[in-house]
């Protein structure tokens, strides 16, 4: 999976995804999607 962004795109690690449930997938990548990683300098 890879999010579009401004500056290309941008493969989010999340940890531990094989215990996570699809609902909780998503939350957390709605999470990540949400984080303005380049003004945090990454």
């Amino acid at each position: 999976m890879a999010m579009d962004t401004e500056r290309g795109l941008l493969v989010p690690v999340i940890r531990n995804a094989e215990a996570l449930s699809l609902k909780e997938l998503s939350a957390e990548t709605r999470r990540l999607a949400e984080i303005d990683l380049f003004a945090l300098g990454m």
